[in-house]
């Protein structure tokens, strides 16, 4: 049974990428069909990759402690400060998420 327990979870953490590298895709195709450039397409993807890849640390800390919704919330926040100002806003938003599941452990 546990087993089953841990396949889903991973199953909704790949949902979750593959939904956000869709959303990407579409923001890039959007700025690129309005006139915008491929610099900005290349930020929005970067900005992007970097929040995830930043939201992947509070994401696991919050996987060990059976707290998956906490998790998923964290990485879709660091998702969206990489969307806005890359890894600037993303690793700082990790850091708080980090913290908090950390001082959340009881």
């Amino acid at each position: 049974m546990r087993n089953r327990v841990t396949v889903k979870k991973e199953e909704s953490f790949s949902k979750i990428a593959i939904g956000i590298f869709i959303f990407t895709g579409t923001v890039g195709l959007i700025i690129i069909t309005q006139g915008g450039s491929a610099f900005a397409t290349g930020q929005v993807f970067g900005g992007v990759i970097m929040g995830l890849l930043m939201g992947c640390i509070p994401y696991y800390q919050a996987k060990k402690i059976s707290k998956f919704n906490l998790g998923q919330i964290s990485l879709a926040s660091c998702t969206l400060a990489g969307l806005l100002l890359g890894v600037i806003l993303a690793l700082p938003t990790a850091l708080i998420f980090t913290i908090y599941i950390k001082s959340d452990n009881s």
